[in-house]
This record gives structure tokens, sequence and C-alpha cells, in this order.
């Protein structure tokens, strides 16, 4: 009996130590927040607006999310899910100048990034037939394999432009209200 009441006191000091450390951590997260400095920008948006697609096979992932944010003229979008398979993956891995060809089948773990009529930033993650998972920037050249399905979120409030940044050296995304 007593061990009963002994785990459930546990339980509850464990549980309630766990609020505590999150709530700190959220506590931490608005004041890093706030004092963000002018190249850490912070846009609130109020809407969000969804475009689903779906690529067929041969399709160059790269060059059909170029043509759609071209035709749609996107400001600002974001990958929200994508799922799917390629029969060649093209990936720059980090520090390297140009693209690694893989001419294999894969699946597509994870797309992420902006995207805008003005320059997107997009990374890809995938699996291969043993599981083994390899990630990088997207480059030209992932060809669709049996599908990729993606949602795309549009911000109409907001303009995504790539401007210099002196720190990285690199264009960097730069966030504005419409």
């Amino acid at each position: 009996m007593h061990h009963k009441i002994i785990k459930t006191v546990l339980g509850g000091l464990i549980l309630f130590i766990g609020i505590l450390t999150l709530s700190f951590y959220c506590f931490d997260y608005k004041v890093s927040i706030a004092s963000m400095t002018k190249t850490n920008r912070i846009q609130q948006f109020t809407k969000i607006e969804a475009l689903a697609i779906r690529l067929a096979p041969y399709r160059d992932l790269r060059n059909s999310l170029d043509s759609l944010v071209s035709v749609h003229q996107i400001e600002a979008g974001c990958i929200l899910s994508c799922v799917g398979s390629l029969r060649q993956a093209a990936i720059r891995f980090a520090n390297q100048p140009e693209a690694t060809i893989f001419k294999r089948k894969f699946e597509i773990v994870s797309l992420s990034g902006t995207l805008s009529k003005h320059g997107s930033h997009l990374h890809l993650a995938i699996s291969d037939s043993t599981g083994q998972t390899i990630g990088g920037h997207l480059m030209e050249g992932c060809l669709i394999y049996t599908t990729a399905e993606i949602v795309i979120g549009i911000l109409p409030d907001l303009k995504f432009l790539r401007e210099h940044d002196q720190a990285s050296g690199y264009r960097e995304l730069a966030i504005y209200r419409r």
C-alpha cells in the first residue's frame, strides 16, 4: 500500500517538475523573441492558404516547385507536407559547391523550406531501401519515381525576399509585410 502512495506522489512530483521546466522554457522563449536583433525578423500573419499538388513520375521536383511558384506568383510560401518517392536524387550537401547525384530509388522523408518568386530555399531528406537517410539542399535533378504529394502554405500577408547578409555572405531570407 505504501509503495502505491509513494509511486503516486513521485509521479505527481515528476509531472510538476516537468510542467515547471516547460514553463521556464516558454518564458525564455518569449524573452528571446522580445530581444531579437534587426536581422532576426519576426513577422506575424493571420491568414494562410493551402495549395495541394501531386507530381507524376519523371517530373523534376525542384523545377516543378519553381514553376508552381512562378505560375501562382507566390510571394511567400512554405512547404507544409511532402511524401513520395524519387528515382534519382540531386542533393547539395553542406559546404559543397556542387550537387551529388544518386541514381537509386528513395522515399521522400521530408521536404521543408520557404518558397517565393524572389527565391526559394528548400531542403530534402530521403531514405533508401535499407532506411539509410541523407539530406541536404534540394537541387534540380530530383526525378519523381511514383508520386510526390505536396501541400504548400501560402502566406498572403507576407513577402519573402533574398537579401545579402554580411554575416553569412549569402543571400538570406528577408521577411516583409505586404
